[in-house]
């Protein structure tokens, strides 16, 4: 496996890494990474994965799709109700993305000239459903996802199609194992809000994308004031301060709400204006997508037409678009 094809570098030193049997090695630090399913773990600082993983990985050639996620999913606290809605969401997730990544592209070309990109990246692909739709689209799909877990459920979704241009790497946002300047194009799909600490994902994604490249993610909107927080069904959750919002979903759903930190408008626009290179914008989805009724966007069209009813539209609106152009 040749990974300079794919602008992968060691994510300690950003120098080159060779394949060593069943594992990855770096040739200036010598840092080694392990390759567990074909997927490469390029943590770095490395971590040390949870017993439900280990047992994916131990049980992964023998298990189905549903019983790897069946052993996922017994690590988390969740209600009754949570989990009916967790496994609902995993059935839906190939035709939702597919909803998604159309309007990520048909965005990207009303707001900026968009050239044939060749390496994408996923950022943040969690069972894969992201990569299956983009490599129906662009030559190489790079899947990146800090959660072994995820991606062992990815590489068993990839294993029944017959897609082959892509590639599974275990790597954190805030450290992406890339080399400056080597990615077309970088995509994220209900992941910001999942990155405790912005700054220096989107610092990440500037450096590795080449000139004229592009990034674009959605983000629940911490404000919003027209359904109810998507991980907890409880409303205006947004609006209580930020370090006590987890004790109260433990007391309100008793669920954990550690990895999870809706963003406003304005901390994506000053992570944004102070840390990407390049033009950007944050605007209204195509609510389509969504499985919303087309006449909001009709309404949405209007709003954009009145500057002062924008501004304060897009401050309490559920969703924003986040994209930006490498300049």
């Amino acid at each position: 496996m040749n990974f300079s094809n794919y602008g992968i570098v060691c994510p300690a030193c950003k120098n080159q890494i060779i394949l060593h049997g069943d594992f990855v090695i770096c040739q200036s630090c010598r840092l080694q990474y392990p390759l567990v399913h074909g997927i490469i773990d390029l943590r770095y600082p490395q971590v040390n994965d949870d017993l439900e993983t280990a047992t994916m990985a131990a049980q992964f050639d023998q298990s189905s799709f549903e019983e790897l996620l069946s052993i996922m999913l017994s690590e988390h606290l969740l209600n009754a109700q949570m989990l009916k809605d967790t496994l609902a969401y995993y059935e839906d997730q190939i035709d939702r993305t597919r909803r998604m990544m159309d309007m990520f592209a048909n965005t990207i070309a009303i707001n900026f000239n968009y050239p044939n990109p060749i390496r994408v990246l996923d950022l943040g692909c969690g069972s894969g459903a992201g990569v299956i739709a983009l490599s129906e689209r662009f030559s190489q799909v790079i899947g990146l996802d800090s959660s072994l877990a995820q991606l062992l459920l990815a590489k068993k979704a990839l294993d029944n199609t017959p897609i082959s241009n892509y590639l599974l790497i275990c790597g954190f946002a805030n450290c992406l194992p890339f080399k400056d300047q080597s990615l077309d194009s970088i995509q994220a799909l209900n992941v910001l809000e999942h990155v405790m600490t912005i700054e220096p994902v989107i610092s990440e994604i500037s450096r590795t994308l080449l000139h004229d490249g592009t990034f674009i993610a959605d983000s629940r909107n911490r404000f919003d004031v027209f359904f109810p927080e998507p991980h907890t069904g409880i409303r205006f959750l947004g609006f209580l301060p930020q370090k006590i919002i987890p004790k109260f979903v433990l007391w309100r759903k008793k669920m954990q709400y550690e990895q999870t930190r809706l963003l406003s408008y304005g901390t994506i626009d000053k992570a944004m204006r102070k840390f990407f290179q390049g033009e950007y914008i944050i605007t209204f989805p195509d609510v389509q997508a969504y499985r919303q009724p087309a006449w909001i966007n009709h309404i949405v069209a209007f709003i954009k037409k009145i500057p002062f009813i924008k501004k304060f539209a897009i401050w309490i609106f559920p969703t924003h678009i986040v994209i930006g152009k490498k300049l």
